[in-house]
């Protein structure tokens, strides 16, 4: 475990007893991350029955946060085992596993990201790959049973000889690829892995539409793309593909519009069924039906008009709650999603944060 983690741990257990009256009530917790320079930190919710959400503490991740906006998705991520919460520390390229249990969440190890500037992580199995914004590159490591990061040697790898704007790294359905949006080029990079976790291949494909952002996986292979266009204004759209056997991506809706701006983030509904688009130039959120084989229709331009800046969302397992971050004013838009995916608010303010850099979105 690195050093650095120890300051951490110590803050952790120093904030232990805040917030328990909640945590007694709680059925989850969302996360999302400071991003400050001075310091990350994870900014926990506890979560009720009717998904309210309360605040409970800070816990620092031992990096630190770049301070500003990262253009990017996935910078926390729950494990699927929910174990483990993952993030990124932009400012001192690093990644932290934290332990999330009844005692709450806490640090366990502090690793360095083989390249500059983490913005996105994954992770499948024991297999964890992150996204490095400033080096254009991705690489590798195994996430040991006690939350413990090791480096795959020969892992590390560049998206191309240029900068690309990455936005975000997922893995695919079956574990044996990656992909990763790449704003500047247009286009998405897939990277096929061996079975020691080390990228083999390298292919691109051209986005049908400009500055392709976030992504989801959907329940058949489906993986379903923002795209901002610039954030020229009502001109974002979204790209459905479907997943070959070998990796492969073949568009199935190109380009659909909504008459939004800056769809930069995605999610999915737990079904499967629907996809959210967070307009962040809009304040808005734009809803899309996906059909079984992929294809995209708009449900509704406006899902919900949110608060100042929406980026990173998230929807519970169990497809009851959806939240959004409205990163510029530091805050965090709760709702129920009702029949067809309509979402109703969920009465209460949740804000607060520190503002200029929050980023990542994770929800248990």
């Amino acid at each position: 475990m690195n050093h650095l983690v120890t300051s951490a741990i110590a803050l952790a257990a120093s904030l232990s007893t805040l917030g328990s009256a909640a945590a007694q009530t709680s059925t989850g917790e969302l996360y999302t991350l400071t991003n400050e320079a001075a310091g990350n930190r994870v900014a926990v919710f506890d979560r009720a029955a009717d998904g309210a959400l309360t605040f409970d503490r800070y816990v620092a991740t031992g990096g630190l946060g770049s301070g500003g906006g990262l253009g990017n998705q996935g910078a926390a991520v729950l494990t699927d085992d929910e174990r483990f919460l993952l993030a990124v520390n932009a400012g001192s390229h690093e990644i932290s596993v934290l332990r999330v249990d009844e005692d709450g969440v806490t640090p366990i190890d502090l690793e360095g990201a083989r390249g500059l500037q983490p913005v996105s992580i994954t992770q499948f199995g024991d297999l964890v790959f992150v996204l490095n914004a400033e080096t254009s590159s991705v690489a590798g490591f195994r996430l040991g049973f006690d939350g413990d990061l090791a480096y795959i040697a020969g892992s590390a790898a560049r998206l191309g000889p240029a900068t690309t704007g990455p936005a975000q790294i997922q893995f695919g359905p079956r574990g044996r690829h990656v992909y990763v949006t790449e704003k500047a080029t247009n286009r998405i990079t897939r990277f096929g892995l061996s079975d020691a976790g080390i990228p083999v291949t390298r292919t691109s494909f051209d986005s049908p539409g400009q500055t392709p952002f976030g992504f989801a996986l959907g329940l058949r292979g489906q993986i379903i793309v923002s795209e901002a266009a610039g954030g020229a204004p009502g001109a974002s759209t979204a790209t459905s593909y479907v997943q070959g056997a070998d990796g492969e991506l073949t568009a199935v809706t190109t380009s659909l519009g909504a008459g939004q701006a800056a769809a930069c983030w995605i999610a999915l509904s737990a079904d499967g069924r629907v996809a959210y688009a967070s307009n962040t130039a809009d304040d808005t959120i734009t809803s899309y039906a996906v059909a079984f084989d992929g294809t995209l229709t708009v449900l509704e331009p406006i899902a919900a008009t949110v608060g100042d800046g929406p980026t990173d969302m998230a929807v519970t397992r169990d497809g009851r709650f959806f939240y959004v971050l409205n990163a510029a004013e530091g805050a965090i838009g709760d709702y129920t999603i009702d029949v067809g995916g309509t979402l109703t608010g969920i009465p209460g303010v949740v804000d607060g944060l520190p503002t200029g850099g929050l980023t990542g979105l994770a929800v248990r």
